[in-house]
């Protein structure tokens, strides 16, 4: 009778990975065009220009020469060492093993995101979550705009899970071979970013009451790990800069009103209404529940800390709340769980009737205008400069009016971005040419004459700098 019992779960568990798998296949599929975008004026295009940048420059330079992959030459900031640097090690290794080029440097984000779907299920089974509960809470979640658009920009959540999920299976079997692969989730972790150090940290804590030994452990591997990335970022920048750069994100908005309105766009645009509905009960939810409480308080704590601490670029970046999504997946497995409570056809109707709202919001995601938004409309500024070089001879490249931190143009032209004002017009080789985004001209000159322009792609186009004028009225 044990043995039957055993059978049938294991067919259970297949089936349950079956369709996790299932999940991630599809997410990976309707991201693969992705891989194949030109990088643009988005915060994907800015990152992972940022990334193409110290790829180069590591496999140009070297080692050594090329801060370690930090350097952002010929860009005037010189390197940019902010963050820990394993995915920078990471692009690196794929630059060199598949070559320079936007399919490369989207790869790690697209392997990140599949690896999301799978971890968080993990971790979840690990903490006693029935099979449909869990498909469903993921389902729901890679149906909102905020998770297709974000689970694949960097590492993302995958380094936080993994390590979760590594203690999880440590604290339920500690005399298994768990014990290196947490060892290895914390460097992980640390080497990943700084929410993720910090997550390391508390987890250790919450081992120290149980496993001292095993929480001792992974104290040691943290702390070896954060010196090394300290001293990579001391090789690369200095602590002024570093500490300038940290004060500027501890600084919070002026505008309090401004900052309550820039989050309600960020969240009314990149969550369905009914999601929002359900992200607080789900994490009152996860809290409730004593299997889950407390990853659930862990991780929610980190990005209220993280985002609250630093307010100045949670300002700035819609995807910095991303993470929350973690715990609001548990919490909602739990509702899920709950509302399934009771007879055999309350089990299986609550789980379809939600996993056909999660294939709805999905089908019409991808049917909506924000994939062109976020992606396709971006995207056509890289296409516009990796079609059109520079001017012969331009030393430095320019752009007007609102686009922001463009390091994808160096990643295209190898040259310095400026912004051009109208101070500087006159300064400037008319020749010489300089982006702008034709919807959204600079306010000191008049709408430029797109008939003018070298080039156009999209609502982005060059021109030659001496077909611009001051507008006198402004």
């Amino acid at each position: 009778m044990a043995n039957a019992t055993l059978i049938d779960q294991r067919r259970i568990d297949r089936a349950g990975w079956l369709g996790a798998v299932g999940i991630a296949v599809t997410l990976a599929a309707s991201w693969w065009w992705l891989l194949f975008l030109p990088l643009g004026d988005s915060h994907d295009g800015r990152i992972n220009g940022r990334f193409g940048i110290h790829v180069a420059n590591f496999l140009d330079l070297g080692a050594a020469e090329s801060g370690f992959g930090s350097s952002l030459a010929p860009l005037a900031e010189g390197s940019y060492a902010h963050h820990p640097p394993l995915i920078n090690a990471i692009q690196v290794t794929f630059g060199w093993v598949f070559g320079q080029g936007e399919w490369q440097l989207h790869l790690v984000g697209w392997l990140a995101g599949i690896a999301t779907v799978l971890l968080i299920v993990g971790v979840m089974r690990l903490m006693g979550m029935a099979w449909p509960a869990c498909l469903v809470a993921v389902a729901l979640t890679a149906a909102t705009p905020m998770f297709w658009i974000y689970a694949r920009l960097g590492l993302g959540m995958a380094p936080g899970l993994f390590l979760v999920l590594a203690v999880l299976r440590f604290r339920r079997d500690p005399a298994s071979n768990a014990g290196p692969m947490v060892l290895a989730a914390v460097v992980i972790a640390v080497g990943s970013s700084w929410p993720n150090a910090l997550l390391a940290a508390v987890l250790a804590l919450w081992q120290f009451r149980t496993q001292r030994r095993a929480a001792l452990q992974m104290a040691l591997a943290g702390t070896l790990t954060g010196l090394a990335v300290f001293a990579w970022i001391l090789q690369a920048t200095t602590v002024a800069e570093l500490a300038g750069h940290t004060q500027a994100r501890l600084t919070a908005p002026a505008d309090l009103a401004g900052y309550v309105t820039q989050y309600k766009f960020f969240y009314t645009t990149l969550f369905p209404s009914w999601y929002l509905w359900l992200m607080v009960p789900a994490l009152f939810a996860g809290v409730a529940d004593r299997r889950t409480r407390p990853v659930v308080l862990i991780l929610t704590s980190i990005v209220v800390a993280w985002t609250v601490a630093l307010p100045e670029a949670a300002f700035v970046h819609d995807f910095w709340t991303y993470p929350l999504l973690g715990p609001v997946i548990i919490g909602i497995a739990v509702l899920v769980h709950w509302a399934s409570f009771g007879p055999w056809w309350r089990q299986i109707a609550m789980p379809s009737v939600l996993m056909v709202l999660a294939v709805v919001t999905f089908v019409q995601l991808q049917r909506g205008p924000l994939p062109d938004a976020y992606f396709v409309q971006p995207s056509e500024a890289g296409r516009l400069l990796s079609d059109i070089g520079p001017a012969p001879g331009q030393q430095i490249a320019y752009v007007a009016g609102p686009i922001a931190l463009p390091r994808w143009m160096t990643y295209y032209w190898g040259l310095d971005v400026q912004n051009l004002t109208a101070a500087t017009l006159d300064s400037v080789d008319p020749s010489y040419l300089v982006l702008i985004r034709t919807d959204r001209p600079p306010t000191w000159a008049p709408t430029p004459d797109v008939n003018e322009a070298v080039g156009t792609s999209g609502r982005y186009a060059l021109f030659e700098v001496g077909t611009l004028d001051v507008d006198a009225s402004r």
